[in-house]
């Protein structure tokens, strides 16, 4: 039953069964002198009329209905054995009572389907799992990708020749989120506390999306070559069409790969050469450009430079002593492109060491002259820090910022 619990109609029975044991209001205070000589549930019920709170009407708005504990019992009994299971007697004292001991009806419910989904949710991983271990591989998440692609209306226009790519886009994100050290594995617990896989689901409550083809994603962006609309959800089909529209308008040469010449054209164009060295260097290439897979990592780290993973993943390009840390000379190494770039497009110098201490009263290291990743993600300002080092607008943006604020 519990599979089933998103069906109609065992919504419906979970929702009469709680609603039928509802009361609305408070009590009557000339009706609290009396008393209930009964114990048990049955005592219970008694109570709630003695104190004069009427039985929920049938048109009793759903936000006003209460439950008590009692109420909540009897509704548990009317309800088959796998969905009573749900109405535990720890799940009722999560919720925060009136002083008559009631929970909103409503609260229970949406708990109650929530417990049942999650559940729904784990067996459909496990289905994936195929090894046992508990973790399911990149191979195993493209699977359940793919199934579950199936059940969403939102992605009814996926064109069978795009499902690919596609798959890949998802389950990049689940990777690169969950799997930071690359272990090319993640846990199924991990996926189910993930807001990634929360993100996922959210698809189920959008309508089908109508097929746009390349030109019509490209005429949605800005003057940047970012999406001038609202933002998207990853999973939505037009992200992973943007993201495969903006794969496609760099590779240039039509070989189905990225060079570094193709990816200095991302976004405004205005990631510095150190960095894009950099990027090629660390990530994974054939004959030294970067495939699809390898460029959706890419776009999740550089739209989310501020979360750890993408702090993670950004800091092995930075780090080019290996040493695990940040010294005065790789800032040097990559902020000296920013001054070049900046000085030829004839804006006003600023002195390098300037900014080179401010980063470091920012980030507030706990050494004095090392920036360690975790250093960078406690500060807060680690995605700052990368756009002051990589990207030429990027610190345009952080050196005026008191301009940009007050326009």
């Amino acid at each position: 039953m519990i599979d089933q619990l998103a069906d109609g109609e065992a919504l419906e029975l979970l929702w009469s069964a709680l609603a039928n044991e509802a009361t609305v209001g408070f009590p009557d205070p000339a009706s609290e002198s009396g008393a209930s000589d009964g114990d048990g549930d049955d005592a219970g019920r008694d109570k709630l009329d003695i104190l004069g709170l009427p039985r929920a009407p049938e048109d009793a708005p759903d936000s006003e209905l209460m439950i008590d504990y009692a109420g909540y019992n009897a509704a548990a009994r009317v309800l088959e054995p796998k969905v009573a299971a749900l109405l535990t007697p720890a799940a009722f004292y999560r919720f925060r009572s009136d002083p008559l001991g009631r929970v909103p009806v409503e609260l229970v419910y949406e708990y109650a389907v929530g417990r049942a989904s999650l559940r729904k949710t784990r067996i459909m991983l496990a289905a994936h799992d195929t090894e046992g271990s508990g973790y399911l591989t990149e191979v195993d998440m493209e699977r359940f990708i793919m199934q579950s692609v199936k059940d969403l209306p939102c992605l009814a226009a996926l064109d069978p020749t795009f499902e690919v790519f596609y798959v890949c886009t998802a389950v990049r994100k689940f990777m690169f989120f969950l799997d930071p050290l690359r272990m090319g594995r993640v846990a199924i617990k991990s996926i189910l506390l993930s807001p990634v896989l929360s993100e996922f689901f959210e698809l189920e409550d959008q309508p089908a999306e109508a097929a746009l083809v390349p030109d019509e994603i490209e005429r949605s962006r800005g003057a940047s070559g970012a999406p001038s609309g609202p933002p998207t959800n990853w999973f939505s089909l037009f992200s992973a069409r943007r993201i495969y529209a903006d794969y496609l308008r760099l590779d240039t040469d039509q070989n189905g790969m990225l060079s570094r010449s193709e990816l200095a054209a991302f976004g405004s164009r205005t990631l510095t050469p150190t960095f894009l060295d950099r990027v090629f260097e660390e990530c994974h290439t054939y004959g030294g450009e970067m495939d699809f897979k390898t460029y959706v990592d890419f776009v999740l780290a550089m739209e989310n430079k501020s979360e750890p993973q993408a702090l993670s993943w950004l800091f092995r390009i930075l780090d080019i002593s290996k040493t695990g840390a940040l010294s005065y000379f790789e800032l040097n190494v990559f902020f000296k492109d920013v001054l070049a770039e900046m000085a030829a497009a004839g804006y006003p110098l600023v002195r390098k060491e300037d900014v080179m201490g401010e980063i470091f009263d920012m980030v507030k290291p706990a050494h004095p002259t090392r920036i360690t990743l975790d250093d960078l993600i406690a500060s807060g300002v680690g995605g700052t820090v990368v756009n002051i080092l990589t990207d030429v607008a990027g610190f345009w943006a952080y050196d005026n910022r008191e301009m940009l604020l007050s326009t």
